[in-house]
């Protein structure tokens, strides 16, 4: 046979021929197998065929050419040959499992004389959390300066950036597992329900965040947000925080209140009290009567 790359026998000489790579009647048959596995999880397994298409004559001589760091199988290892000879040659079903940490794509390929292949290709997936434009995890978000009493609200944009598989999959989901508020003055700040709390890619959902100060001074707390991300569906993962900032003022009165108020200061300014020697007149039993 003729060798390459220090591999198995790719092909047979003619007999009494050249020495020349015999050309296969019959091509590869191949049916990979596709794993994606989502991050923080095991490992997931497949099976990739490895055959000839069903024209007889010729045979199929390879051997595999590379394994990629993330595939551990008992059945598939680097040069390891394969040959498919005769009339019938029986599919062969190649048991792989594939495990990664990292989003990267590995591949198992194979090289024959009926040309070359790729046998499975395993892929790391998962969610990506992401915020506002701008607002970034372990940053500030200020309410800014809100009248006690009076409430200011923020509105925090929960998405999920993932473009891995462009579909809808628990796979790639992004759940949002809890959402508290701590630190000195939690209370002063509050989140409404998030709905929903499971995002696919490119889903969002809308977390306002509410200020209410009760006090002229400043007011911080830590907002965190836990997700899935880099785990199992559902199950504890990454969590993201945020600092929240504000400060409570004196109250302003409102514009309506100003001018109902000016009226009554006008008059109250223009009001002189009488001398004594004004007397009031009243009516009394029809007649006009002036007080002593």
């Amino acid at each position: 046979g003729v060798s390459a790359s220090g591999g198995a026998a790719i092909g047979s000489a003619i007999s009494g021929g050249d020495g020349t790579i015999e050309q296969p009647g019959a091509g590869l048959a191949v049916s990979p197998a596709v794993l994606n596995v989502r991050l923080g999880t095991t490992a997931t397994s497949g099976f990739a065929a490895l055959g000839r298409l069903l024209e007889t004559g010729g045979e199929i001589y390879g051997y595999v050419n590379h394994v990629g760091s993330g595939f551990s199988s008992s059945a598939v290892t680097p040069n390891q040959p394969f040959a498919f000879t005769g009339l019938i040659s029986p599919v062969q079903l190649l048991d792989v499992t594939y495990a990664t940490n990292s989003r990267t794509t590995e591949t198992i390929t194979v090289k024959s004389n009926a040309g070359d292949a790729v046998l499975a290709t395993g892929r790391g997936v998962g969610p990506t959390f992401a915020t506002n434009m701008g607002v970034h995890p372990d940053t500030t978000i200020n309410l800014g300066s809100t009248s006690v009493f009076h409430s200011a609200a923020f509105h925090l944009i929960l998405s999920n950036a993932s473009a891995d598989l462009g579909l809808n999959s628990p796979l790639t989901s992004l759940e949002i597992v809890s959402i508290e508020l701590s630190g000195p003055d939690a209370a002063a700040f509050s989140v409404d329900n998030l709905i929903p709390k499971l995002l696919y890619e490119g889903q969002h959902a809308n977390l306002p965040i509410h200020f209410h100060p009760t006090e002229v001074r400043d007011y911080q707390a830590t907002l965190t947000i836990r997700t899935d991300q880099g785990a199992a569906n559902g199950a504890a993962g990454q969590t993201f925080s945020y600092q929240l900032a504000g400060g409570g003022v004196v109250a302003v009165p409102e514009p309506a209140s100003i001018a109902l108020l000016a009226p009554l200061a006008a008059m109250a300014s223009s009001w002189r009290p009488r001398s004594s020697a004004c007397r009031r007149r009243r009516l009394s039993r029809g007649k006009l009567v002036r007080d002593r």
